[in-house]
């Protein structure tokens, strides 16, 4: 699986220790919020046709 712009894993981990036990919800990375406020408003079958274009793109050779 290839991500190209894609936040670093140590970032993530980082950010997601630091916010346990203090929020409930946590999206490190710019590209997860950007993904999370655009697919937000979309009905559930659209996020999942969206969403499932994207990680075909991800997985293709």
């Amino acid at each position: 699986m290839r991500m190209g712009s894609g936040a670093m894993p140590d970032a993530i981990a980082a950010s997601s220790q630091n916010a346990l036990g203090r929020r409930p919800r946590v999206r490190p990375g710019f590209l997860a919020k950007a993904l999370e406020g655009a697919l937000n408003p979309v009905p559930r079958p659209g996020r999942v046709r969206m969403m499932g274009r994207i990680m075909a793109g991800m997985t293709a050779r």
